[in-house]
């Protein structure tokens, strides 16, 4: 509320009427599950508008590059390496980036929406597909789908094409619906058309505590990095250590970008927590070694080798560098210790890590 003192604005888009959309200079009370509808009504606002962020666009997002539209992937150049995409420059040829350059390089020759055709592929960028997506998404149509007023959603549109900077928050409201990952990323997007993100007055990333990372991706060589599953077609974003179920999926299935034999899996449940479930089980059964560290039996532990008992949070000690939230909370270290012991032979997931590295010859660095 100090903030408002000093003239900012407060949107809250809530079905109910809180205590905080009471005191908002705009309420806005769609229909629940409609969250996506307005969200891409906004950006249509935005983009017809002209009310975006052109330069950050274009240095900090996939906006301008090059889609073929016939496979739906990135356009990259010949023999290219993970990180080279293609864009168009000012003559609407494509022209190669290396995104792990400084943006400034090369933002200021290419464009933000085009096209790009000869005789072997039809392009264009990401940025013009978003247009084309949300075309429809005029505030008369959003209207029908969420239940507010074109009126007051203009209003909305406005307010986000006006102010400046914008700072957002959401929490589990976005994420109890069947459709919350793809309304999530529809307001990454959204978001990122302000251009605010990291900018004072905006979301910014808090500076982190000088300790020393344990995670060990520093003892990963460059060269396993590149090995990353799902590396080539989605570089941007993903941790360096991260895939998806469906990249582990196809390269047991089809052993490509090369052959997997063994999995060591923590918790989660892979079968039922990704989409083609008789293709996750497929490819379980395909592995040679697999080991699963849980507390309780679950359709992981059925095609599982080896099944290791895994202490429960309340048995573990953690340490947290850091808490999202502020500043403050930010530059605090917790430490919580176990509260009780693990029964039987379970351990927490950390320590199974560090005895298999050890087992494995990796004692220094473990």
């Amino acid at each position: 509320m100090a903030a408002r003192k000093r003239g900012s604005k407060l949107v809250v888009i809530d079905p109910r009427r809180t205590t905080t959309a009471a005191a908002a200079d705009l309420w806005i009370s769609p229909n629940h599950g409609t969250d996506i509808a307005l969200i891409l009504g906004c950006l249509q606002f935005l983009i017809e508008n002209h009310s975006y962020d052109e330069q950050f666009l274009l240095q900090w997002t996939n906006a301008p590059f090059l889609v073929d539209k016939r496979t739906g992937k990135f356009l990259r150049p010949a023999h290219h390496q993970p990180y080279e995409f293609l864009v168009l420059d000012q003559k609407q040829k494509p022209f190669k980036i290396d995104t792990r350059a400084d943006p400034e390089t090369w933002s200021e020759h290419i464009l933000l929406s085009g096209e790009y055709e000869n005789e072997d592929v039809s392009s264009e960028t990401v940025f013009s597909q978003l247009l084309k997506q949300v075309s429809s998404f005029r505030m008369e149509h959003v209207e029908k789908i969420t239940g507010i007023p074109a009126e007051k959603l203009t209003e909305l549109g406005e307010l986000l094409s006006q102010e400046n900077p914008i700072t957002y928050y959401s929490w589990n409201g976005l994420e109890q619906h069947v459709n919350s990952s793809s309304t999530n990323r529809a307001l990454c997007i959204l978001y990122s058309l302000t251009g605010c993100f990291d900018k004072q007055g905006g979301n910014i990333i808090l500076p982190s505590l000088p300790v020393n990372l344990i995670k060990g991706q520093d003892l990963l060589p460059t060269s396993q990095e590149q090995k990353r599953l799902g590396l080539d077609q989605r570089p941007l974003g993903a941790p360096k250590i991260s895939a998806s179920g469906y990249d582990f999926v196809h390269a047991v299935l089809n052993e490509s970008p090369y052959y997997m034999r063994g999995l060591l899996s923590f918790g989660g449940n892979m079968v039922t927590q990704n989409p083609g479930t008789k293709n996750m089980i497929e490819a379980l059964k395909k592995l040679e070694f697999h080991v699963h560290v849980d507390m309780f039996h679950s359709p992981m532990t059925k095609f599982a080798d080896i099944v290791l008992p895994a202490a429960h949070a309340w048995e573990s000690p953690s340490l947290l560098a850091g808490f999202e939230g502020n500043l403050q909370t930010d530059q605090h270290i917790q430490y919580k210790p176990a509260m009780s012991k693990a029964p039987g032979e379970a351990r927490p997931d950390l320590q199974i890590i560090m005895e298999i590295a050890v087992e494995m010859g990796y004692q220094e660095e473990f």
